[in-house]
């Protein structure tokens, strides 16, 4: 696998940490459109045979050709979708595409309000929530005394779902705690004067989305050590409840998934690797990371060594026949402080844990070696998008104050030496000297 060196892989972090830049609106863009389903299917062609990702609920799509009335697609470009569009400079570019006309609310069409018009991506001024659990209901009304019903229920949305909040709320809505206010576009329209509506969603099911938009992914610095047991990190507990997810190459959502199973006309959900990977950065950091496997290790950090390959961080795999290109990506996990299994989170056959002996054959992720060894019949790669963690620090002042340490004793130890060897010397040479005296 081929990535830039040690030197500019670092100098480009520090641009990604740094910079504050938004993507390039599509040149050919001729409107601004909105998901208005729970969510919706962005193919690679008019065909809708290969599916390349899912759009949820409330994600922005710049919309490049319409086509005719009787088309039942548009053409679109996904900002939120990021990939790499220049590996050298490292730059990102939405995913093109072609999504259902059914699925899509057309915002505006002047260009000039593209970026301001986008509640979920381009938003400054407005606070965005997340959801954190799987078909979270989005009701018309709080319910207070009187429980919501079925009819309440707009819709159910997936995991990872971003919607902005309504900031200014009546004596009514304060009154009634635990709930939170949004606002949303829902059904299907070509109308440009569509207006958002007010909905409610439980506070339990969302958090805070903190990340501020850039055009180049920011560093996230953890918190939590990864001598804690498995069990104590967000990240693994956010990624146990995808556990039993189907596997669907190109998806990217949780809604509905029993009824998939149950029923095949039912909308389709599920996970591949890298959009499991892609929510629950999501989700868990407020982080947005590239939609493909390949490109979360490019723009990833590579130069780190084995040992600082901690809980949160990206595993990927390429088929040791072929090329170096990632086919796929796991999530590190952490270890079981009991019985010293440490864990790894993959979308396979469906979304499940395996430990890290299980998949590459080794105890420890410590023990991957360099990177590009073959395990179990895999190319092994790592990568990280974090800030150095907690205890590196710790590592490298520890190794700091033992250096310190030790070199303080060799100093002394050393005078100690030098001291007595110049007494030696001294004497010696006192002697000799009163000896030619004598004589």
């Amino acid at each position: 696998m081929t990535k830039p060196s040690s030197f500019l892989l670092a100098l480009l972090l520090c641009i990604l940490c740094s910079a504050s830049l938004q993507q390039e609106v599509p040149t050919n863009a001729i409107a601004l459109g909105i998901v208005s389903r729970t969510h919706t299917n962005l193919y690679s062609s008019t065909t809708g045979n290969v599916l390349l990702s899912q759009l949820l609920f409330q994600d922005c799509v710049y919309i490049t050709n319409e086509y005719s009335s009787t088309d039942i697609y548009y053409e679109i470009n996904a900002p939120t979708q990021l990939t790499i569009t220049n590996s050298k400079s490292m730059t990102f570019g939405g995913l093109n595409g072609y999504v259902s006309k059914e699925d899509i609310i057309i915002i505006t069409r002047e260009q000039a309000k593209f970026q301001s018009s986008c509640p979920t991506f381009y938003t400054k001024n407005s606070r965005l929530i997340i959801t954190t659990e799987n078909n979270v209901p989005l009701y018309n009304k709080k319910c207070g005394k009187a429980p919501c019903t079925k009819d309440d229920i707009i819709t159910e949305l997936s995991i990872g779902t971003l919607m902005p909040t309504v900031t200014q709320q009546t004596s009514a809505d304060v009154n009634i705690a635990g709930w939170e206010i949004v606002s949303v576009y829902v059904g299907n329209t070509t109308n440009v004067n569509t207006l958002p509506v007010t909905a409610y969603i439980p506070s339990t099911y969302i958090t805070t989305f903190s990340e501020i938009t850039t055009k180049k992914i920011p560093a996230f610095k953890r918190t939590v050590q990864d001598t804690q047991n498995w069990r104590d990190h967000e990240i693994t507990n956010i990624g146990l409840t995808m556990l039993g997810w189907e596997l669907l190459n190109g998806g990217r959502s949780s809604y509905n998934l029993l009824a998939v199973a149950k029923d095949a006309t039912s909308i389709i959900s599920g996970v591949d690797s890298s959009g499991l990977s892609n929510l629950l950065y999501l989700v868990v950091f407020s982080k947005r990371i590239p939609r493909f496997a390949n490109d979360q290790y490019l723009a990833s950090d590579s130069s780190i060594p084995v040992s600082g390959i901690h809980v949160g961080d990206l595993i990927f795999l390429s088929n040791s026949t072929s090329s170096s290109y990632i086919n796929h990506v796991m999530i590190y996990l952490g270890i079981n402080s009991e019985t010293r299994d440490e864990y790894l989170l993959e979308a396979l056959d469906t979304t499940r844990v395996i430990t890290v002996k299980d998949k590459l054959g080794v105890q420890s992720i410590r023990d991957l070696g360099v990177q590009g060894n073959v395990l179990n019949g895999y190319k092994v790669y790592w990568g990280s998008y974090f800030e150095r963690s907690i205890q590196d620090s710790r590592l490298i002042i520890e190794i700091l104050l033992y250096v310190f340490i030790f070199g303080t004793i060799f100093i002394a130890c050393s005078a100690i030496v030098i001291k007595h060897v110049f007494k030696r010397i001294k004497q010696q040479w006192k002697g000799r000297h009163a000896y030619r005296l004598t004589n």
